[in-house]
Formats: structure tokens, C-alpha cells, sequence
């Protein structure tokens, strides 16, 4: 699983980066494989930033605990599949 966090100024003012610091914590503390969490530029959708893609999907007005919550439940469906 890829997920990309925008980094660029409006998301970085709404606190992207402890959006990533919260991925990283849940990968290190549910020991999950196969997650990569990345800075992104700007994803050109400054008026609902942050901004988070998580394979290919972006999700909008983001939160530290949106996103954790996202990217584990994706990660449970796909587990179970």
C-alpha cells in the first residue's frame, strides 16, 4: 500500500505532517508490511487540503485519525479478501 500525504503549503499549514507521524506510529505499533508513506507536492486540491492518497484514492480534509482509520480498515478488507 502506497500513501501519499500532500506536503505543500495549505496542506503543511493544516498539519500534514502529523499525518505522516501518525502513519509511521501505526506501522511501527501494528508491525504492518508492505505500507509506504510518502511527502507529496501539491495534489491541486488546495481548497480541501490536506490532502491524502492512499492507492490511488485521495481523500480530502484529512486528519491524522481519518487517515489511520482509512489505512487500516483497507488494509484489513484487504487481508480478508
Amino acid at each position: 500500500m502506497e500513501i501519499k500525504v500532500c506536503c505543500w503549503t495549505s496542506c503543511k499549514k493544516r498539519h500534514s505532517k502529523y499525518i505522516i507521524k501518525r502513519i509511521k506510529n501505526d506501522i511501527k505499533f501494528f508491525n504492518l508490511e508492505n505500507v509506504e508513506v510518502k511527502e507529496s507536492l501539491c495534489m491541486w486540491m488546495c481548497s480541501k487540503w490536506p490532502n491524502v492518497k492512499i492507492d490511488n484514492e485521495v481523500f480530502n480534509n484529512s486528519n491524522p485519525i481519518k487517515i489511520s482509520n482509512i489505512m487500516l480498515k483497507k488494509l484489513w478488507i484487504k487481508k480478508n479478501k
